[in-house]
């Protein structure tokens, strides 16, 4: 409230009593009208360079191209009643009030010329600019120079008029400052209890409107103390931290809003782009004026397709109500920002070259407010998304920890059913096992039924092993089989797989390992892996073939590395598929005739992996090799 009452204080300051020659009753009428003079060579002196000027109608939202120019603005001014007869005093004020230069050239039959020049100086920034009595309907003119694009407007009138004019203007301030002031509170109290990137976005952009609005219509050297010289270049940081402050609040909101096209976030490339306007703004400022429409034309043109867009590829993500409300929202702010760049282009604004007194309190509060509504909306819906799709969360939580509670019981009745399934078909098949070595014992050697024995006691075997490679998965999967590093030596290991591998067909082979060569690693994990491998060569190998183990010493850079391969010979299953090989129930199609259950690599690679490696397949001239590579503890001191 302080506030509201200050402003018009502010602005009683530049009124003055009615002077004599006031015309009582008498309102003007002003047309203005604008000419940019690129050449800076038209000089007011002359009245014929001034005729012939090509003066346009303007309006006073629209940007004006100023640098390296002379703005001439000409006011038309006349009685409103369109009688003959004398106007004045009359007076102006300039909006914004800084500029480089602007000069006042007044009619004055005794001045050279026929005008006299006025620098306004300082007095530019004056709510009230006295321009004198005028006798009849005169032309006057402002010569105008700064440093960058700008808005103009300077409004003309009888005193009354601009008492009328300041006194709407205060009023208007302090209205749109108390809601901006009375917003930006909410969003710090917002910021301070709950942080996020949208509540940080909104006090910025909230406080950067207020700034900017204090500083172009000249209230900010009393409420902030800011020195003139500052206020011109201050200007130019303050409408790239607008633009910059308000399309991150849109990105922010539309991506909460589509959080499932991942494409949104190309919008971000935009403000990327604002922030380098920004950092731009402090060294090239006049360049970055104009980069400013370019940047808002195509944002609010980028913005506005791209909610469309996203609105027709993502239907799902608008069935929430308030998603609804802030896509509708959004795009209303996307018109409202394409409408105020084609403004700024002077592409939508109106051609009639007459003074209109209400277009600034209208067009203050209508800017104004579309920070306050967006940072409203924005800020409410953000919320509300935020705690549905909390909820939401929360609820797909508690649905799966109970699906995850119904397979961990299953997977525990799974695994009791696999253990008891192991241990009642290893009863029978022990049982078979030394049932059938007591009739091999009775038969003759030259018995016939004694090879069909044999292919019994094969197929027991082969039973028994899937049994045991079941029993190991189900092991490793359900954490049974813990992994224990320790120390050993590689002969160890060697005696070991040979032991559980009798098999004729195998053959060994060491080369350049070094004497009492030790690993650390789980010993139980490699001897599995290794049986596995010595298992399927001797498996899908032809039956005179060989299969070789081979242990090589290699050196790198780091350490001295154990390659230990198993390779053999491709028989009639023919080679498998490389990118299936490792694959869990991955059995080749001419591999169905011979039993197992194709999960022996499969658990060898997770073994491999669980170790810190990997087994590497190779196949050249016929021959398959896995290779598991392992570091040395010797080489590793």
């Amino acid at each position: 409230m302080a506030l509201f009452l200050a402003m018009p204080a502010i602005g009683a300051q530049g009124l003055q009593p009615s002077a004599p020659g006031d015309v009582a009753g008498v309102n003007t009428r002003v047309e203005q009208h604008v000419f940019m003079d690129e050449t800076q060579s038209l000089n007011v002196q002359a009245v014929q360079d001034v005729q012939a000027a090509a003066f346009k109608t303007f309006t006073p939202l629209q940007r004006l191209q100023m640098e390296g120019k002379t703005v001439w603005l000409r006011l038309s001014i006349s009685r409103a009643d369109g009688e003959p007869g004398p106007l004045g005093p009359i007076y102006l004020r300039v909006i914004p009030p800084f500029f480089d230069s602007v000069i006042l050239h007044t009619p004055d039959a005794q001045a050279r010329g026929g005008w006299r020049a006025t620098d306004l100086g300082n007095a530019a920034s004056s709510l009230s600019i006295p321009v004198g009595e005028l006798a009849k309907s005169e032309q006057i003119f402002l010569q105008i120079k700064a440093s960058h694009a700008n808005s103009l407007l300077v409004y003309a009138g009888t005193q009354a008029e601009i008492s009328v004019f300041n006194h709407r203007l205060d009023i208007t301030m302090a209205v749109v400052s108390t809601m901006l002031l009375f917003a930006l509170a909410v969003m710090v109290w917002k910021a301070l209890t709950h942080i996020s990137l949208l509540s940080v976005a909104a006090c910025m952009l909230l406080t950067i409107v207020l700034l900017r609005l204090w500083l172009t219509f000249g209230y900010a050297p009393a409420l902030l103390g800011l020195p003139s010289a500052w206020e011109d270049r201050f200007f130019v940081y303050l409408v790239s931290a607008t633009v910059l402050s308000a399309g991150w609040v849109y990105i922010l909101l539309a991506a909460e809003v589509f959080q499932d096209k991942r494409w949104m976030a190309g919008l971000w490339v935009w403000t990327i782009l604002g922030f380098c306007n920004l950092t731009l703004s402090f060294f090239y400022p006049g360049w970055v004026i104009n980069m400013l429409d370019g940047l808002m034309l195509c944002g609010a043109v980028l913005y506005l397709f791209g909610m469309l867009l996203a609105a027709v590829q993502a239907p799902k993500s608008l069935k929430p109500w308030p998603a609804k409300i802030a896509t509708a929202a959004l795009l209303l702010m996307a018109c409202l920002g394409l409408l105020s760049a084609l403004q700024l282009q002077g592409w939508a604004s109106s051609a009639s070259a007459l003074q209109q007194p209400d277009l600034v309190t209208k067009t203050m509060l209508f800017r104004s407010m579309m920070p306050i509504v967006l940072i409203s909306l924005a800020s409410w819906i953000y919320g509300r998304l935020r705690r549905d799709r909390m909820a939401k969360t929360q609820a797909d939580l508690v649905l799966t920890t109970a699906s995850l509670k119904l397979e961990s019981k299953r997977l525990d009745r799974q695994r009791k059913f696999t253990a008891m399934l192991a241990h009642e078909l290893k009863n029978p098949l022990t049982a078979s096992q030394m049932a059938l070595a007591g009739i091999q014992q009775r038969l003759a050697s030259d018995d016939p039924a004694q090879q069909r024995a044999e292919k019994i006691k094969s197929s027991l075997q082969e039973i028994n092993a899937i049994v045991d490679r079941c029993a190991e998965v189900d092991g490793y999967e359900q954490g049974q089989m813990p992994m224990a590093v320790h120390t050993f030596a590689v002969q160890q290991l060697l005696d070991l797989v040979e032991a559980a591998n009798p098999s004729e067909r195998i053959y060994t082979l060491v080369r350049g390992l070094p004497e009492g060569a030790t690993l650390s690693s789980d010993l139980h994990y490699i001897k599995l892996i290794l049986n596995n491998l010595l298992s399927n060569a001797l498996k899908y190998s032809p039956p005179d073939s060989l299969v070789e183990l081979e242990l090589v010493s290699r050196q790198t850079e780091q350490c001295t590395h154990i390659d230990i391969r198993v390779t053999n010979e491709v028989g009639a299953a023919g080679v498998p598929d490389p990118s299936r090989l490792f694959e869990r129930f991955y059995r080749a199609e001419s591999a169905r005739n011979q039993s197992g259950a194709g999960l022996g690599l499969w658990l060898s690679q997770a073994l491999a992996g669980a170790l810190g490696t990997s087994l590497v397949s190779q196949t050249k001239d016929n021959r398959i090799s896995f290779t598991l590579t392992l570091p040395l503890d010797d080489a590793a001191r």
